[in-house]
């Protein structure tokens, strides 16, 4: 299998020296305030503020490693030409459609849905484009290498260390995800591994299927790939997802309660529905849901969590969901913070449903 082997890291050989991790966890930092922020200017609808928050975002992500540069890149150049379509500068748009597709960007779909872009570039001209663009990746994907499953190891041997499978978000990279987490190998003696979607939109951008036992056999390598890890302990498996792979980890989840001790999501959704006896197994092999999303996500996502929720309280199965007011549809600020919130509700002795 291509994802049969994983790129292995400990955290301290991430970067190439002291002063480089210093300056790239920096940079990192400085891109994922940016992001935030980026988020609640486009919920405001300040278009200008939003193109000078891209700027430091290209202008920060330089000093990252290639991939998440890249990924930061196209998908900032996209969200600057949404802003530049909606303040009816046309030509601006188009111009970084061009940049973004040639850094990376390729998800067509999310492009021509939004009509406002559309219109102010023509879509004529996005056709052309877009076709031409289709060529160039048809060439480029010969040549794209496997993305095996990236696995973080704590830089001390632990045994019985605990696995925990990170899914990315729609049209994510996986390098940028895996960034977002690399104190918490340490911080909870565990393995973390970071598999790719299935779904390549370039060499840099994948995505999950909407079916989520589609991506079951990409879950299941990268349980091997961590497993490659010295010391670890296979009956403390728990998947975190963001947004798309959140909904992946829940149908996962929901298919082998047996393998999954406990569910982390990030923004989540799902476009799935679980029969009472498949949440009253969850139930019997002791699942738990750990939820935080924020209360101005979309509301269709909103609502699948809560009607799972719902459920999951009929048939006692544990299942915490937070909304919060701050919180926007992102990979949480302090994501390495929240996982070890999530971890240690997880890992309570009892909790109480009427709590949830």
């Amino acid at each position: 299998m291509r994802y049969a082997c994983a790129v292995v890291i400990c955290l301290w050989c991430w970067g190439c020296g002291s002063t480089e991790v210093t300056t790239i966890e920096r940079s990192r930092q400085s891109v994922f305030t940016s992001w935030e922020n980026l988020d609640r200017q486009e919920l405001l609808r300040n278009y200008s503020t939003l193109c000078n928050v891209v700027d430091t975002i290209l202008v920060e992500s330089n000093a990252l490693p290639r991939r998440e540069r890249q990924w930061n890149h196209a998908v900032g150049y996209f969200i600057r030409a949404r802003a530049e379509a909606r303040l009816d500068r046309p030509l601006d748009a188009r111009r970084h459609i061009l940049m973004a597709l040639d850094s990376g960007y390729r998800n067509d779909a999310i492009m021509e849905n939004d009509s406002v872009l559309i219109r102010s570039v023509g879509k004529r001209w996005f056709d052309s484009v877009i076709t031409l663009w289709a060529d160039i990746q048809r060439d480029k994907r010969s040549r794209w290498t496997p993305q095996n499953a990236i696995v973080l190891a704590p830089k001390k041997q632990f045994d019985h260390k605990p696995i925990i499978i990170a899914l990315h978000g729609g049209n994510s990279s996986y390098d940028e995800f895996a960034s977002h987490f690399l104190a918490v190998p340490d911080e909870l003696h565990a393995v973390m591994a970071f598999p790719t979607g299935p779904i390549k939109y370039s060499a840099i951008c994948h995505a999950w299927p909407k079916e989520s036992i589609a991506s079951d056999s990409v879950i299941f390598a990268a349980i091997d790939s961590a497993k490659q890890v010295l010391g670890t302990d296979t009956t403390k498996i728990v998947i975190l997802g963001y947004s798309q792979g959140a909904a992946t980890a829940i149908g996962f989840s929901m298919r082998h309660p047996n393998l999954v001790s406990g569910i982390i999501l990030f923004s989540g959704f799902t476009s799935e529905s679980f029969s009472d006896s498949m949440v009253a197994q969850a139930t019997h092999d002791s699942l738990k849901f750990y939820a935080i999303s924020g209360s101005t996500d979309a509301p269709q996502f909103l609502s699948t969590l809560h009607l799972l929720s719902a459920q999951a309280k009929k048939m006692r199965l544990q299942f915490y969901f937070e909304e919060r007011a701050a919180m926007m549809h992102g990979v949480p600020l302090h994501a390495d913070k929240e996982v070890l919130k999530a971890w240690n509700w997880l890992h309570e002795k009892t909790t109480s449903v009427d709590d949830n």
